[in-house]
């Protein structure tokens, strides 16, 4: 079934404005951007990058979202 290329643009638009808030150190972004990049959604799939985000998050981030990467993490190994 082939996708709809609006759907695409959107996913890949949506997949780029996390990318840039992540990189600028929101939390939320830095999990749902790496949580793209685990699923392939708007970004080639690349499951090192998105760990390395979430152990990033896991050590560094506010509390609420270090639980939630160290959860994410431990369901990967």
């Amino acid at each position: 079934v082939a996708e709809d290329p609006g759907v695409v643009d959107q996913a890949v638009e949506a997949a780029e404005r996390l990318r840039r808030a992540a990189e600028l150190g929101h939390p939320e972004a830095i999990y749902r951007y790496a949580l793209a990049l685990a699923e392939g959604q708007g970004v080639v799939r690349d499951l090192a990058r998105a760990r390395e985000l979430l152990g990033q998050l896991a050590r560094q981030g506010p509390p609420e979202q270090r639980q939630v990467a160290q959860d994410w993490l431990l369901r990967q190994e």
